[in-house]
């Protein structure tokens, strides 16, 4: 009797295990995976951006729109008995777990395309991420062709980008000697105007301070930028010639721009070189004392790399040991996002069913 009680029992156990939810258990899993893919293929795609430059392409990006992971279990049970022999009893089962999960993508075009990789960043995005914390060096040096009609030299793929001016240079030391002090600050302050709505992006800079270093600091940089001694807060503007004593006036680069000058670091084979399938770049080693960025190149797969993209039978990567030119990929990324904020695309959307 028990043998054939047996089956009945384990047929039940199998059917309520089939009927489980895989949604939670997955949920913290797969969360993260689809977290790790996404970071590893933005890097992809910046990096064949990069690369395309160099070999005379127009970049062409992809916006994730939505994910979708779907889930499905399905279970099957089989039991055969044969009544002239009790002791004979066979069970059969089979279980399938399906995963199929859907990714939207869209190419990004149109005003899209012009606003976010054309179009020049904002000034007041590009000096809060110094003021959060982000390397006043990277960012300036990347994202800033001129400070008060001070030039920053270049930063296109005609002229290169082989040095930076000694004043321009200064400048970034001191913004981030005086950031490191305390003394340089970016605000958020309504306009001194009474009709002017909203508010606007100022730089605060003291007037004095304890500390000797900074007060040299703050009265060269004054000079350098021609700005009011008397006063402490300026405002800050896109523009690259007429500033006024109360202004910061800034030239930023579009994204295009700060990929063409990254793919002046890009290594082509000897090959390509030679019969003019990527243009030659003039030396940037002085560039790359403030703004490390090296793409090497392999004809096999890389076995360590941070970001690898295969294109004409070569495989171009950074290093995952190269940390300078991983930083600088980064920061790239973080000016490309805040760029597609500005033209208000929405969030792509991540949805794992829970039950």
């Amino acid at each position: 009797m028990f043998l054939r009680a047996f089956p009945a029992g384990l047929a039940a156990a199998l059917l309520a295990s089939g009927c489980a939810s895989p949604g939670p258990q997955a949920l913290a899993r797969d969360q993260a995976e689809y977290s790790k893919s996404l970071a590893e293929a933005e890097r992809e795609e910046l990096l064949r951006s990069i690369v395309n430059l160099r070999y005379g392409e127009t970049p062409t990006l992809l916006s994730l729109k939505q994910i979708v992971a779907g889930y499905q279990v399905e279970t099957t049970i089989d039991t055969e008995v044969f009544p002239d022999d009790d002791t004979e009893t066979f069970i059969g089962g089979a279980r399938r777990y399906i995963d199929r999960p859907t990714v939207t993508f869209s190419p990004v075009s149109g005003a899209d395309y012009f606003e976010s990789l054309i179009m020049p960043m904002q000034p007041s995005a590009i000096f809060f991420l110094i003021n959060s914390g982000w390397s006043s060096s990277a960012i300036l040096g990347l994202s800033v062709r001129s400070i008060n009609g001070l030039s920053a030299v270049g930063g296109d793929l005609e002229t290169g980008f082989t040095s930076l001016s000694a004043e321009f240079r200064e400048i970034i030391e001191l913004i981030d000697l005086l950031q490191r002090k305390g003394a340089l600050d970016f605000r958020m302050q309504a306009p001194s105007g009474k009709d002017a709505p909203g508010l606007a992006p100022v730089l605060w800079l003291e007037t004095t301070t304890r500390d000797e270093d900074a007060n040299a600091a703050l009265a060269r940089l004054r000079e350098l930028l021609a700005l009011d001694k008397s006063r402490t807060q300026y405002g800050l503007v896109y523009g690259r010639i007429g500033s006024q004593p109360d202004q910061l006036l800034v030239q930023t680069q579009s994204v295009l721009q700060v990929m063409g000058l990254l793919s002046l670091a890009v290594q082509p084979p000897e090959e390509h070189l030679r019969n003019g399938r990527a243009f030659e770049s003039p030396s940037l080693n002085e560039r790359k004392a403030l703004i490390p960025f090296t793409v090497r190149h392999s004809k096999s797969k890389p076995k360590d790399a941070f970001a690898a993209t295969k294109t004409r039978d070569y495989w171009f990567y950074i290093d995952d040991t190269d940390f300078g030119s991983k930083s600088t990929l980064s920061t790239l990324s973080l000016l490309v996002l805040m760029a597609q904020q500005e033209t208000g695309a929405p969030n792509p959307i991540l949805t794992i069913p829970t039950n």
